[in-house]
């Protein structure tokens, strides 16, 4: 796991670093090598041979202008051609010069900038090797300008690999938001059929981003990012005995997010010691000697109706495949006989049973239930037990129109201390909140501190809030196989699972992306999978987490 911090908390960290400097620009210039050495493994790739694959800079006025040119000097140095536009009204004049001397060249954007700007373009997808943006730094807010987005649009269709400095141009960095693209005013020569209307980007989609010290917000919410490298920078042993930058973050206390990557593809990693230990369970998966399919966390699940009969179903499951107590399930004659057909280990009862009196650790609700009255009251008394309570689509929908049940919610939080979450994907929180997701740490965290309760706002990056604590846990499950129908209802099931064992949220969602990546493997590379193959590979994923995890072998 690694830490997040703010545009702010990062700059703060930054300030003494810059006032102990001995030299011009110490800090820049250890920030530019590990951009140049992170450039030359990505044009290794591509070019075994040292020296070969010509790179372009896109320079803006600020300090990540600043690292793109002083990288563009290493790497000139080491013997690549390098080229810089500069797109900013004021570039960063000594790492400008040292550029230039090291054998950098300048491409001009004159007086006729459409037709300087045209050469360019023409010359991106045969000329270079690798781009390098160091347009907009972490103060950056708005899309791309206009030239800038026409250089990453011919990049993007030539496919030129991007190197980003500390976050994609055009993502936000407190929050990974990206904006409109800008409107086209400029028309280069590009044989551009009459009347077209190119499609500008907004942002900068970088294959890799190489960020120093800590994550940004950005890192953990936007996928512009892509595979993200975190370098440690220091100053000279001789200008002061300070730590490494992102031992100050860590030592500061200012992480307020923390973010996790599922290691379906390889992340390098330059801190060494600078943060704590990976994550990892706290109970132990193997029975105790005394233990019995009662004694350590016995599943409820009402879930699954007459029209969604595969959403209890999958929810059952998972709960089956993650935990060694029982599993129970409420529904009506139709829904337990093929439960238990399909599952006979779940313990079946009926609909008409008083909620109270089920024997279980942790309820899950909603799933396939419906939203009828009869489903809301079967809420209602559920949320009236004494038991943690995962509240998952159709009982959030019942939520979003009920005052008295988003009561209940929130008085199990505030006056009852139950444990409650409310696990919405983007669609659901809207139907909650009356607003889009914008921030996804601010409004997981907003919904939280709404209903006192803690909030997983589901996606390919999960956001994790807690009302109770100042932290947010952002999981991003390295890939996507679990885009697929019902996979949101093996979730719910294996969050509940968990949730009566008493573990953190974090736990069941890192299982559940890493068991969409194992049920995607086939002997011959991967291939779609299903909500129940995701289900059936919660075992192995399980194991990976516990054994790979508690050994410190998870890393960001």
């Amino acid at each position: 796991m690694t830490y997040c911090y703010t545009a702010a908390e990062i700059r703060a960290a930054e300030q003494p670093y810059l006032d102990a400097q001995t030299r011009d620009d110490e800090l820049m210039r250890h920030a530019a090598a590990a951009v140049s050495e992170v450039a030359e493994r990505m044009l290794s790739e591509a070019y075994p041979e040292p020296g070969r694959g010509r790179v372009l800079l896109l320079v803006g006025s600020g300090g990540n202008g600043g690292d793109a040119l002083y990288a563009g000097r290493d790497l000139s140095s080491d013997g690549h051609g390098v080229d810089a536009v500069l797109l900013g009204s004021k570039p960063h004049e000594r790492a400008l010069k040292a550029f230039e001397l090291a054998g950098g060249r300048v491409l001009p954007l004159g007086c006729d900038r459409e037709t300087d700007l045209s050469k360019i373009l023409w010359s991106i997808s045969e000329d270079y090797a690798l781009i390098i943006d160091g347009i907009v730094g972490l103060g950056g807010h708005g899309a791309l300008r206009e030239e800038a987005a026409w250089l990453v649009r011919e990049a993007n269709i030539g496919e030129v690999p991007i190197l980003s400095v500390d976050v994609p141009s055009g993502v936000e960095a407190d929050t990974g938001r990206t904006f409109d693209p800008p409107s086209q005013t400029i028309n280069p020569d590009l044989d551009l059929e009459e009347g077209q209307d190119p499609y500008l980007p907004s942002h900068v989609e970088a294959t890799t981003t190489v960020t120093f010290g800590g994550l940004r917000y950005a890192h953990a919410l936007s996928e512009a990012c892509g595979e993200v490298e975190l370098h440690e920078i220091a100053l000279d042993a001789f200008s002061l005995e300070l730590p490494g930058l992102g031992q100050t973050l860590y030592e500061n206390g200012h992480y307020n997010a923390v973010h996790h990557q599922t290691p379906t593809v390889e992340f390098y990693e330059a801190l060494g010691g600078s943060f704590p230990a990976p994550f990892g369970a706290k109970t132990q998966l193997e029975p105790g000697a005394a233990d019995h399919k009662y004694s350590t966390g016995v599943t409820g699940i009402a879930a699954g109706s007459e029209a969604y009969p595969g959403a209890g179903q999958l929810c059952v499951s998972a709960a089956v495949h993650a935990t060694s107590p029982a599993v129970i399930y409420v529904g009506d004659v139709d829904a337990r006989n093929r439960i238990t057909a399909a599952l006979p280990t779940v313990i079946a009862q009926s609909d008409s049973v008083d909620r109270k009196e089920v024997r279980v650790d942790a309820w899950v609700a909603g799933p396939g239930r419906g939203t009828d009255e009869r489903a809301a009251e079967e809420l209602r008394d559920i949320l009236a037990t004494d038991k943690p309570v995962v509240i998952d689509a159709d009982a959030l929908t019942l939520l979003s129109k009920h005052e008295d049940i988003r009561q209940l919610v929130r008085e199990r939080g505030q006056e009852r201390n139950l444990r409650t979450v409310l696990t919405p994907h983007a669609g659901e929180f809207e139907r909650l909140t009356g607003h889009e997701v914008t921030n996804a740490i601010a409004d997981a965290r907003e919904l939280a501190e709404q209903f006192s309760c803690e909030v997983l706002l589901k996606g390919r990056r999960t956001v994790i809030a807690n009302p109770k604590t100042q932290r947010t846990v952002v999981i991003d499950a390295g890939s996507s196989w679990a885009a697929t129908p019902g996979s949101g209802d093996v979730l719910s099931g294996l969050l509940g699972a968990w949730v009566a064992r008493g573990e953190a949220l974090y736990v069941p969602v890192i299982i559940h992306a890493r068991a969409a990546f194992l049920a995607a493997q086939t002997e011959f590379g991967p291939a779609p999978c299903s909500a129940q193959d995701i289900a059936e590979s919660i075992r192995d994923a399980t194991a990976w987490f516990t054994n790979e995890g508690s050994s410190g072998k998870i890393r960001l």
